[in-house]
């Protein structure tokens, strides 16, 4: 979520390659983002069952990934400099 203006919030938006959304959550900003990330990727992957892979930032490594392939058995590409 670029530009925040209200803290103690964040949130997470799953797009697709077209930057449609497919699901999103604002929460408080005392989730991590790999837990956020699950939260966000169980509920693309249960409305849109067809997706094969996710893509995530730096901040996603870690449990994010592991817990994508254990659970959904989805492989997660991290992209460690985003130009934008």
């Amino acid at each position: 979520m670029t530009g925040k203006k209200t803290k103690g919030r964040k949130g997470h938006i799953a797009t697709d390659t077209l930057s449609c959304i497919l699901a999103l959550k604002v929460h408080k900003a005392n989730l991590h983002d790999t837990k956020a990330g699950m939260f966000i990727a169980r509920k693309a992957r249960s409305k849109y069952p067809t997706i094969q892979k996710f893509c995530g930032a730096g901040g996603y490594r870690g449990s994010f990934v592991s817990n994508a392939k254990s659970i959904l058995g989805l492989g997660v590409d991290i992209s460690l400099k985003i130009i934008p």
